[in-house]
């Protein structure tokens, strides 16, 4: 009964509710590693052809993809690292949002527009876009095996979901390219695309 009544009334208490527990750092790191590495597959063996083939003008190559997907990870990330301190209010702010992550990214029968920030500019090399995105989820799975910061009080506001703890942010990373990885699935089962 004094732990239950020591738990609710001590600061440290609400601050390691904020942390990532290992169950939950384990999914996320699973997650980040698991798409990472299907993004890999994916990507190694295509040509230069395959790489820049688009199904259709409005449509975004293999080579876009990954663009898009390494513009998302160092924005987020930079979001996260402005995100500071803990919000006051977070639990409430960011409450069901990681189910709501889990079913709206990974669902392909919603298109949504990325801000232009987030657009592929077919400038950067294939090698550097496959280096950039390498270099943005190892620092995202490195924060999701910190189980020390309180991931979960830092939060990252003006995101297009509302606002998210930072370690749904990381989840977001994670169900974004899940998303498209199956874009790209699409783009490599394309009826014209270069065999």
């Amino acid at each position: 009964m004094l732990s239950l009544l020591a738990a609710t009334l001590l600061p440290g208490a609400h601050h390691e509710e904020a942390m990532l527990s290992a169950s939950e750092s384990a999914e996320l790191v699973g997650m980040l590693e698991d798409t990472r590495l299907e993004l890999l597959a994916k990507t190694a063996a295509l040509t230069n052809e395959q790489w820049n083939y688009k199904p259709g003008t409005d449509r975004w190559s293999a080579g876009e993809i990954v663009e898009h997907l390494m513009l998302v990870e160092q924005a987020n990330l930079a979001a996260i690292e402005h995100s500071g301190k803990t919000a006051e209010g977070w639990a409430e702010k960011t409450a069901g949002k990681d189910a709501m992550l889990d079913k709206m990214l990974p669902d392909r029968s919603q298109k949504f527009q990325a801000p232009d920030a987030m657009q592929p500019k077919g400038q950067t090399s294939r090698a550097d876009l496959i280096a950039g995105f390498l270099a943005g989820r190892e620092k995202s799975i490195e924060k999701a095996m910190d189980r020390k910061t309180p991931w979960k009080s830092l939060v990252v506001e003006g995101l297009p979901v509302g606002p998210l703890g930072a370690q749904q942010v990381i989840r977001l990373l994670g169900r974004h390219t899940e998303r498209h990885l199956k874009q790209m699935d699409e783009v490599l089962a394309d009826s014209g695309f270069p065999r």
